[in-house]
């Protein structure tokens, strides 16, 4: 009797998408590791990818190209489908590489990543830095059970040749000093506290995964998610938090981050994005930050995919704590 509810108990889980495993944090870095170069979506200006590379360096650590990082011929992408799923699977394999950065998003991660085998991520688990398309890659990582960065990537390192505030946070977090972000708060915001396993990033790109293996909702802890994007407007963020409310998966979650939209028209009855958001969230009864400084942005606070993070809403400020 025991054995067939032992068995039904299993199947349950397994039908349920319950994630048994540990989130893994990769290993911190230290002076003359090496870090991997990647493009996994689209093209970069060289600049991006020498800018970093020397950034990186300059920071202690080696760097190594990944063969097709400045490989055009193909559209828009860094190289075929294949090229890039080659560079990507060799950085994971490679024991010396202890990080992946990627120089830029545009499109096209979702191509190879979904060749990539969840077991690859998590038997080499190491962190992979980057945003906006590199999202696909964060849904992987967390799904594999392993840590990633969203963070700045190799535009923004050339911009400010790794001084400003965000590159340094960045920096820190490859050394090991988790990060607590304090912003004054913004009128629309929800009090509160929350503590959940942080996922999120480009919005589109997220709502992509939307009820497959990839999806960060397949994982069943309390999930804080935060959000982005650029040139997307009021109706198509509005059909975004929609599809996620039909799928269940607002009412998930402990608490909300929504952070820079930019580049849009406004085409309605909205003052900004924010208000947007507010018709979907007014009602859910968790705290939410508005106007968090991630993004399409300068201001582009590096932030730990896969971590528990603690996220507390005052009248007057609010936090993000690792």
């Amino acid at each position: 009797m025991m054995k067939h509810v032992y068995i039904f108990a299993i199947t349950l889980l397994l039908s349920l998408g319950v994630k048994a495993q540990q989130i893994i944090q990769p290993d911190f870095l230290k002076p003359g590791d090496k870090i991997a170069i990647l493009s996994p979506a689209s093209l970069p200006n060289k600049k991006f990818v020498t800018s970093a590379e020397k950034v990186l360096q300059g920071w202690g650590y080696q760097t190594v190209r990944g063969a097709h990082v400045l490989q055009g011929g193909h559209g828009s992408f860094a190289g075929s489908k294949d090229d890039r799923k080659e560079d990507l699977i060799q950085a994971l394999e490679d024991p010396d590489v202890k990080a992946i950065f990627c120089t830029r998003g545009g499109y096209g991660a979702i191509q190879e990543m979904q060749e990539i085998p969840f077991k690859l991520i998590s038997e080499h688990p190491k962190w992979i830095i980057g945003y906006s398309d590199i999202t696909v890659a964060h849904c992987a990582w967390v799904n594999s059970g392993v840590m990633s960065i969203h963070g700045h990537m190799g535009e923004h390192l050339m911009k400010y040749e790794g001084k400003d505030s965000c590159s340094l946070a960045l920096k820190g977090i490859l050394e090991g000093n988790l990060p607590t972000y304090t912003i004054p708060s913004h009128p629309m915001n929800h009090l509160g506290e929350a503590t959940g396993m942080l996922v999120g990033g480009n919005l589109s790109v997220m709502c992509g995964t939307t009820g497959s293996y990839l999806d960060f909702f397949s994982r069943t802890e309390d999930l804080i998610l935060f959000v982005e994007d650029v040139d997307e407007n009021f109706d198509h963020v509005d059909r975004y938090l929609n599809l996620l409310k039909i799928n269940g998966e607002l009412s998930r979650l402990k608490g909300i981050i929504v952070g820079q939209f930019t580049g849009y028209s406004k085409n309605g009855d909205y003052p900004d994005m924010n208000y947007v958001f507010e018709q979907h969230l007014k009602d859910l009864g968790i705290p939410v930050i508005y106007n968090f400084p991630v993004g399409h942005v300068d201001l582009n606070f590096p932030l730990i995919e896969g971590a528990t993070v603690h996220m507390k809403v005052g009248e007057k400020e609010s936090a993000v704590l690792f």
